[in-house]
C-alpha cells in the first residue's frame, strides 16, 4: 500500500517587529502497524513534531519512544470513541492535531477463494451473539467452520450467548466501518480541532490508500478493501475541494 499524502499549504504574513510564537507541531496517526504506522511515525518525529499513535494495542500513556499511546477500536463507529481519542490529545499536548493520518484498514478474505461474493455481510439473529475471543471458550465445531472459511480470522466469528453455535460475523459492514466510516468520523474531529488552530498553522488530513480507487481489480482478496478505499478517496475529494478556501488539506 502506498501513503497518499495532500499537498501542504503555507500562508505568508507581512513583517511584525511582535515575536510570533512558533506553533507546536503535532500529528494524530490513527492505526499505527509495525509497517507504515511506525515508519510514519518516527518521520515524523525526526521532523520536530509530537506524536500520538492509536491501535487496539494503545497503553493511553507516554511508550518508550516518548509518542502518547492512545488505545480505540476503528470497527466501532461510536462518534464519542474518536472524540475521546482527540479529546486525550489535546489534554497531552495542549493543541489540537495539526495533521491526521488514518492508517487504519481492515479487508477480509472470501471463504470461498473463488467467489468474492461470499464473504459474510449479514449475521442472523446477532442480538443472541458476543465477539468470539478466545480459541478455548469455542465449541468444539468451530474447527468444523474454520476448515470450511480457513482464512478468516477469530474475530470473524460470534458465538451464541449458549456457547452452542458459531455464526460468521458480519465482515462487510466491519471493512466498511473501518475503512470508510470510522475515517469519515476522524475526519470531522480534525476539523473541529482545526478551527481552533492559528491560521498559520498546517492543517492536513492523509489516509493511506492504494490502486483500488482508480482502478478496479478483479481479484476477490481486495474486495472489501477496494470498496472502502474507493469509497474513502470520493469524499476525501469532495472535502479536499470544500475546505481549500480554510486551507485545509
Amino acid at each position: 500500500m502506498r501513503l497518499v499524502c495532500a499537498k501542504l499549504r503555507f500562508n505568508t504574513r507581512s513583517f511584525s517587529k511582535t515575536p510570533i510564537k512558533m506553533a507546536t507541531k503535532t500529528v494524530l496517526i490513527l492505526g499505527s502497524g509495525p509497517r507504515i504506522g511506525e515508519a510514519v511515525s518516527e518521520k515524523f518525529a525526526a521532523e520536530g513534531y509530537k506524536v500520538a499513535i492509536v491501535s487496539r494495542k494503545g497503553t493511553d500513556s507516554v511508550n518508550e519512544k516518548g509518542y502518547l499511546s492512545l488505545s480505540a477500536d476503528f470497527a466501532n463507529t461510536d462518534p464519542s470513541i474518536l472524540a475521546s481519542v482527540f479529546d486525550k490529545f489535546k489534554s497531552e499536548f495542549s493543541t489540537a492535531p495539526s495533521v491526521v493520518i488514518y492508517n487504519a484498514g481492515s479487508i477480509t478474505p472470501p471463504p470461498d477463494a473463488e467467489s468474492a461474493l461470499s464473504i459474510p455481510s449479514v449475521s442472523r439473529h446477532q442480538t443472541n451473539f458476543q465477539p468470539l475471543v478466545s480459541a478455548h471458550k469455542s465449541p468444539l465445531h468451530l474447527n468444523v467452520l474454520k476448515k470450511i472459511s480457513p482464512h478468516l480470522p477469530l474475530e470473524a466469528f460470534l458465538i451464541h450467548r449458549n456457547a452452542k453455535f458459531v455464526a460468521l460475523q458480519a465482515r462487510v459492514a466491519n471493512d466498511l466501518n473501518v475503512n470508510v466510516v470510522t475515517p469519515f468520523i476522524a475526519a470531522q474531529e480534525a476539523i473541529k480541532g482545526w478551527e481552533t488552530l492559528p491560521e498559520e498553522s498546517k492543517k492536513v488530513f492523509i489516509y493511506t490508500g492504494n490502486i483500488c480507487n482508480v482502478a478496479v481489480l478483479p481479484v476477490p482478496l481486495l474486495l472489501n478493501g477496494g470498496m472502502g478505499k474507493a469509497a474513502t478517496a470520493y469524499w476525501l475529494g469532495v472535502a479536499d475541494g470544500a475546505y481549500t478556501a480554510k486551507g485545509y488539506r
